[in-house]
């Protein structure tokens, strides 16, 4: 006949009586650690003051003292408005005894040297019914560069390679420019070529032709 141990089981506790086989006092588990003061949450609970438990367990982020701007905060009006013409040398309705040896166009910025070319600008004649006219290979035609007086780089002087005869001019800015300026802005562009000046060259009076015979 086998013998068989039988070995309690506490139902309320949840464990094994092994103390009650060996005939010791029941002391829990629990009961027992927590009188050797071993009890690891309450050693490494942090220590907060009160300004302290509310910087680092709240969901808030609370205020550093500085300040940060996102992109949309920062504005460079140099770097988003687009290229344009300032003024012209000479200016629109201009009447002239003489042929000027340049024309002057300034920008609002300063340009990239490498964009300026050789046909940016134009310079026709204006008929008297307001229609416009090429100029001819012999007459006068535009060299483009930068005014090396003007220090900001915002200029472009239109040399011309002949003088101007008597008549009525127009300046235009060509639809096909590849002016930028340095900072990467573009000229607007409305489909077309643009009108930047309208001169006159007026024809020797004849009093003044009397005067210099």
């Amino acid at each position: 006949m086998d013998t068989k141990l039988v070995i309690p089981f506490d139902r309320s506790r949840g464990s094994i009586r092994f103390e009650s086989l060996l005939g010791l006092s029941t002391m829990s588990t629990t009961k027992r650690r927590s009188t050797t003061g071993r009890c690891l949450v309450s050693r490494h609970r942090p220590d907060f003051d009160r300004l302290e438990s509310r910087t680092a367990l709240s969901a808030t982020p609370f205020d550093s003292g500085f300040s940060f701007d996102t992109p949309n905060q920062i504005s460079d009006s140099g770097a988003t408005s687009t290229l344009s013409v300032l003024s012209t040398s000479p200016a629109s309705s201009t009447i002239l005894t003489k042929s000027p040896s340049t024309l002057v166009v300034q920008f609002n910025k300063p340009l990239n040297g490498f964009s300026i070319g050789i046909t940016d600008f134009a310079l026709v004649h204006l008929n008297n019914d307001g229609s416009t006219r090429p100029m001819s290979p012999s007459e006068a035609q535009l060299v483009e560069s930068l005014d090396p007086l003007d220090s900001s780089g915002a200029t472009i002087d239109l040399t011309l390679t002949h003088a101007l005869t008597a008549g009525r001019y127009q300046l235009l800015l060509q639809s096909s420019n590849s002016l930028v300026g340095t900072d990467g802005s573009s000229l607007a562009s409305n489909g077309g070529d643009s009108i930047l000046a309208e001169f006159t060259i007026a024809p020797p009076s004849t009093s003044l032709q009397n005067a210099t015979i």
